[in-house]
């Protein structure tokens, strides 16, 4: 391999070109960086793998030819994993470079092969090396596998958002909600109407942030109202509700086991006149609705 230090000897000009490239590429200044990328012959392979031992190196200006060279790719990816996406003679459905590129960077993912997005092995390292954000380059069918996404669950740590990536089906799962609530309890509001009902998750969720109480199910709200008749008002009242929850929990939601339990608490609760815009309210000045 040619060094920029050395003297490079072009064969199609037969002259030799002296060139002091390698100080140049270590500065950070961009403008020095760009006239030794436009010195470059982009379809030499020995300059071009040179120029990538050197950070910041633009890929995209090689050769049609050189970004369908393994030898070039995997230099490309080391300097940069997200050089993946210029990869050509199918190199991004080579599994060994991809684990390469999301091994260092979790969302490269977006750029391998369609083959390699469903591949369990390469959307795992995706994840552990990016973020459960990165699920979203994932296969339809991996996002649908519950096995690997009750893995990925209990095994990563930080992927209390990867609820919003999943399939519908699974978004309606409750053992899959469940474990993510206890994870992330605002993961809740990425579930369907019918995990959203069930009290058990939202209590889970609840006890891991009690803001997670904005996104308990209608059906569990309106049984929470149903029997409060003295404070409907202040259970209509979307803001104070949320507020009232806030304050009683999660300090007692081990003691509270369904949603009668949390009605009869907030009833409770409710005969304690509470501050709205810095006055009280009481039974006989309630917000109207």
């Amino acid at each position: 391999m040619t060094h920029y230090n050395q003297t490079i000897d072009s064969s199609s000009e037969n002259e030799e070109i002296h060139v002091n490239w390698g100080n140049s590429l270590k500065t950070t200044d961009t403008k020095e960086r760009e006239i030794v990328n436009n010195k470059i012959d982009w379809k030499n392979k020995d300059q071009v793998l040179e120029r990538l031992a050197y950070a910041d190196a633009p890929f995209y200006y090689a050769s049609l030819e050189l970004k369908g060279d393994r030898e070039v790719v995997l230099a490309a990816i080391q300097n940069n994993p997200f050089h993946i996406q210029y990869a050509r003679n199918n190199l991004n459905d080579d599994k060994e470079l991809c684990l390469v590129a999301v091994s260092a960077k979790g969302a490269a993912l977006e750029y391998v092969s369609t083959r390699l997005s469903n591949d369990r092995e390469i959307v795992l390292c995706a994840i552990k090396n990016g973020g459960d954000t990165e699920f979203k380059y994932a296969s339809p069918e991996i996002r649908d596998d519950k096995e690997f996404v009750m893995e990925v669950i209990t095994t990563v740590e930080h992927t209390g958002y990867l609820s919003q990536y999943l399939s519908d089906r699974l978004k309606n799962d409750k053992d899959i909600a469940l474990e993510t609530v206890k994870r992330n309890g605002l993961s809740l509001a990425n579930f369907s109407e019918d995990v959203r009902n069930d009290w058990y998750i939202v209590s889970e969720a609840i006890k891991h942030n009690k803001s997670a109480v904005i996104y308990m199910g209608n059906e569990i709200r309106r049984e929470i109202d149903a029997a409060a008749t003295d404070y409907l008002d202040y259970f209509r009242d979307k803001v104070f509700f949320e507020q009232k929850l806030r304050d009683l929990l999660p300090e007692k939601i081990k003691d509270i086991k369904s949603p009668m339990d949390l009605r009869d608490s907030l009833t409770e609760s409710a005969s304690q006149p509470p501050m709205v815009n810095g006055a009280t309210r009481t039974r006989s000045n309630k917000l109207k609705i």
